[in-house]
C-alpha cells in the first residue's frame, strides 16, 4: 500500500456529502496514476450516516478500513488510525477540508525515490464569514510553504494540516499525545522535526476551512495554553506566549508537566501577578489584527455578496 489517509469522524453528518465527493475524486486521480491507497475512517460514537458514508466509499472502489470507537480525543483517534494503516506514507484528512491529489502524488514519487520521511506543503486557507453578520462570504488566502528551518518550525505549527510521514518516523517519534485537544499535531511535529528535516512539496496540498467553529481558529484560549505546553516540554522558554493564567496552570498541573518542575520565575510569568493583564492585551491585539484583515477584504466581500463581479468585469473595473 502506497498511501494511507486517516479521517477521524465525530458528528460529521453535515460534511459527509462534500467529503465523500472529494474522496472519490482523489481516488480516481490516484488510481489513474497507479498509486494504491486506503482510507482509515475512525468513527467516534458512529452515526448511521457515517456508517453509510463508509459503505458508499467502499462501493466506489476506495479501500476503506472502518473503525468504530467510543468518543475519544482527536489525537487518540489519529493514533488508532496510524496503528491500523498499511501505507508507506501516512497522513490525515479532516472531513471539512479538501485534499489535492497532486501533492499526494508528488510525495509518493519522492518517497519512492528514497527521499525523506516527512513532507509538507502550502495550502489554501478558506475563511467563511458573514458580511454585516448577515450575508455569507468566503475569502481565500494562499499560505505558502516556508523553506524548512528547524528554528523557525519550533515557533508554531508550520507543517500545516496536510503533512505526510512514514510509519518508521512515527515509530521513532512516538504517538500523538491524546491529552491535547488542539495542538497535538504541533507537539508531534516539533518532536519529528528535531529528528529529521521536513521536505517541502512544490504542489499545494489542499484547502483548510476556517468557519469560526474550528478549535484551532485562534480564538480558543486553550490553544495558547497548549502551545505553551509544547514549548515548556521542549525547554524553549523564549517562545512562550501569554495565556489565560488559570487555565494555563490547570492544564500544566493536570497533564502537561509529565513530571517536569517549573522554576518560580516561569510560574510567575505564566500564572503569577500580571499574567492576566498580558493575556488580555494579547487577545486585544489579536482581535485588532483580525479586524484589520476583515477591513482589507471589505470591498471584495461587498462585490461577492451582492453578485456584482460579472457586471464590474464587463465595465472593466475588475480583471477576469
Amino acid at each position: 500500500m502506497d498511501i494511507s489517509l486517516i479521517t477521524s469522524l465525530y458528528r460529521s453528518d453535515r460534511h459527509l456529502p462534500d467529503y465523500t465527493r472529494r474522496v472519490l475524486g482523489v481516488h480516481r486521480a490516484l488510481h489513474a496514476a497507479g498509486v494504491t491507497w486506503e482510507l482509515v475512517l475512525v468513527m467516534n460514537d458512529a452515526t448511521p450516516r457515517e456508517r453509510a458514508a463508509a459503505q458508499e466509499l467502499a462501493a466506489g472502489g476506495v479501500a476503506v478500513i472502518p473503525l468504530e470507537t467510543a468518543r475519544e480525543t482527536l489525537y487518540a483517534s489519529w493514533n488508532r488510525g496510524v496503528l491500523a494503516a498499511r501505507g508507506a506514507l501516512l497522513g490525515f484528512w479532516n472531513a471539512d477540508d479538501v485534499r489535492y491529489s497532486s501533492a499526494l502524488l508528488e510525495a509518493h514519487t519522492r518517497r519512492a525515490a528514497g527521499e525523506g520521511e516527512l513532507f509538507y506543503g502550502g495550502w489554501i486557507e478558506r475563511y467563511r464569514e458573514r458580511l454585516a453578520g448577515v450575508l455569507p462570504f468566503e475569502r481565500r488566502e494562499v499560505v505558502p510553504a516556508l523553506p524548512f528551518d528547524r528554528q523557525r518550525f519550533r515557533a508554531k505549527m508550520r507543517l500545516g494540516a496536510f503533512f505526510l510521514f512514514t510509519p518508521t518516523l512515527y515509530g521513532r517519534v512516538g504517538a500523538f499525545d491524546p491529552n491535547f485537544k488542539i495542538c497535538g499535531d504541533y507537539d508531534w511535529a516539533v518532536r519529528a522535526c528535531e529528528q529529521v528535516d521536513a521536505l517541502r512539496l512544490s504542489a499545494l496540498c489542499g484547502e483548510f476551512v476556517q468557519d469560526g467553529s474550528n478549535l484551532s481558529a485562534g480564538t480558543n484560549p486553550l490553544q495558547a495554553v497548549e502551545d505553551n505546553v509544547v514549548l515548556l516540554r521542549q525547554g524553549w522558554y523564549e517562545l512562550l506566549r501569554p495565556a489565560e493564567p488559570t487555565l494555563m496552570r490547570e492544564v500544566w498541573q493536570t497533564w502537561g508537566a509529565q513530571g517536569r518542575v517549573l522554576s518560580p520565575a516561569l510560574q510567575a510569568q505564566l500564572w503569577g501577578e500580571g499574567a492576566a493583564d498580558r493575556w488580555h492585551a494579547a487577545q486585544a491585539a489579536a482581535a485588532a489584527r483580525r479586524q484589520a484583515a476583515r477591513l482589507r477584504y471589505l470591498p471584495r466581500r461587498i462585490v461577492e455578496a451582492l453578485g456584482m463581479r460579472p457586471l464590474l468585469r464587463r465595465l472593466g473595473v475588475l480583471k477576469s
